[in-house]
Parts: structure tokens; C-alpha cells; sequence
């Protein structure tokens, strides 16, 4: 099986190109290679009736996701055109590449709920994907997995949980960020849709401006734009394999 492997600001994925639309144990794929390769995800591009190529998202343990935000930006640099329209099960998104850099949008916010009374500074936004966003001033010694594990898993989230995300304001237009990821159910170095939500949270709170320049956990910076109410995600994307 062919497969490339890529990086989207430290959020890796093992990506096929199936637009020949070959018959696929997608599972089986997922299970296998990402544990191969070590990797956070798989991409499938197939063939779309209504974009350029509809992505299919799975997680490590090969459940499907409708959305990911760093793993749209690696589909849209394999396919190499400056603008192209991606499928995916939240709905169509639009990605912009420039050299290594590649920018999506992400799309509107939905589902906001502000102080959620499980745990201290708790907000929630849904973006493609749940997501949930706490406000902290110590990241360094947090112990992600366990913290993380607790609010992904609360019954408030009902059956299909919640991504988590713990963040740390460093400047009026800056965030620091390290995200547990539902699927993958572990901390991630990057997640594109983790930082789109905690930087339109933290915005809402009236902390940070846009754009918001957010650093992950890789060490390298995600840019997030808001406009026309809806989030845009840029950083960079690399071919690892």
C-alpha cells in the first residue's frame, strides 16, 4: 500500500490517495499504519461530486472524524494547487497554499457555552469538531492525559465526548496551547481545530485579538483569522516520508 506520510505544524498523518477509488479496510489501515509510523491520524482523499476531493479523517484507533483542521491543510498541500475545495463530513472548506504554508477555512463557530461548571474556566465551541477550551496559567504542569481524560469522557459532552484543551494566554494577540485528542486519546503535538477554537474562546473572553498567533506543542506557531464570523487556520505543512 502506497501512503504518504506528512506533518501540519507537528500533527502528523499517513495519507492515501484513493481518488482511483480502490475497495479499502479503511480501519485496518488506520489501526496499522498509524501505529507503523506513529502518527496521530489517517487521511483518504476520494473523488467529490461537489468539491475538488472529499477528505475522510481517521483517528488512531480508527474512529472517523468529521473534521481536522491540520489534516485538511496536509491533503491540500499533497494535491498541490494554490486554491482547492475539500469535502469533508462537517461540510466544504476552502484551502489557500504558498510555498510550505498552507491556510483553511476552518469555518463558523457554533455551539458556544461559556463557564461550564465541571471544571474551572471551561468553555466549549464546536468547530467541524467539539471542542472544549480551559483557560490556565500554568501549562508546564498539568498532567494532560489525566486532566484531559476526565472532561473528554464527562457525560455533559454526551456519547461522542470532546476534544480538550488546555491554554495559556501569553499576549493580547498570543496563546499557548497543549490539546488531548478525542480519537487519538492522548496529547497531540498540534491540533489545527483545538487552537481555531481556543483562540475564537479566548477572543469571546475578551483576552486575545485576531489574528492570534498560537504555539503548539511541536514549537511551532498556528495563525488563526476571523473574518465574515468565520475561522481561518495557517501554518506550515512538511512531507515527512
Amino acid at each position: 500500500m502506497k501512503y504518504v506520510k506528512l506533518s501540519g505544524s507537528g500533527n502528523t498523518f499517513v495519507l492515501i490517495d484513493n481518488l482511483n477509488g480502490k475497495e479499502l479496510n479503511i480501519k485496518e489501515l488506520a489501526l496499522s499504519l498509524c501505529k507503523k509510523e506513529n502518527t496521530d491520524g489517517l487521511l483518504i482523499l476520494e473523488l467529490s461530486d461537489k468539491a475538488d476531493f472529499k477528505m475522510r479523517v481517521f483517528n488512531k484507533d480508527a474512529s472517523e472524524a468529521e473534521m481536522c483542521g491540520n489534516g485538511a491543510r496536509c491533503c491540500a498541500f499533497y494535491f498541490g494547487e494554490k486554491e482547492v475545495k475539500i469535502e469533508t463530513l462537517s461540510g466544504i472548506i476552502t484551502a489557500y497554499t504558498t510555498d510550505d504554508k498552507v491556510k483553511i477555512m476552518v469555518g463558523e463557530p457554533k455551539d458556544i457555552k461559556l463557564n461550564i461548571p465541571i471544571y474551572e474556566n471551561c468553555h466549549f465551541v464546536r468547530v467541524g469538531v467539539p471542542h472544549t477550551v480551559i483557560i490556565v496559567d500554568d501549562l508546564k504542569n498539568i498532567d494532560i492525559c489525566k486532566e484531559g481524560r476526565k472532561i473528554r469522557f464527562h457525560h455533559f459532552f454526551g456519547p461522542s465526548g470532546t476534544n480538550v484543551n488546555f491554554v495559556r494566554v501569553l499576549s493580547k494577540d498570543s496563546l499557548k496551547i497543549r490539546t488531548y485528542e478525542r480519537g487519538v486519546e492522548g496529547e497531540t503535538l498540534s491540533c489545527g481545530t483545538g487552537s481555531s477554537s481556543a483562540s475564537y474562546i479566548s477572543f469571546v473572553l475578551k483576552k486575545t485579538v485576531f489574528p492570534t498567533f498560537v504555539k503548539t506543542r511541536s514549537g511551532e506557531i498556528l495563525s488563526v483569522y476571523f473574518v465574515d464570523n468565520k475561522l481561518y487556520l495557517e501554518g506550515k505543512v512538511h512531507i515527512l516520508k
